[in-house]
């Protein structure tokens, strides 16, 4: 079976335009990168960038915060 990578991009929508959050890189510490990881078995896409989200920054959201 393939593999599968999902991610999400989090923003909020400010005074001054969009704020988009990006985590340091695992390949450097000047790197950024968004937050993204393997499926797991029989996870959603939504599921596995929720789960993704909780795991790497420590933000529970849930899926009616992800678009598509």
């Amino acid at each position: 079976m393939k593999a599968f990578s999902f991610g999400i991009i989090p923003y909020l929508f400010t005074d001054d335009g969009i704020e988009i959050l990006l985590m340091k890189s695992s390949s450097g510490m000047k790197q950024f990168d968004f937050i993204k990881g393997k499926i797991e078995n029989e996870e959603t896409p939504k599921e596995c960038c929720i789960r993704e989200i909780k795991e790497e920054i420590g933000i529970s959201i849930s899926i009616y915060d992800c678009m598509v």
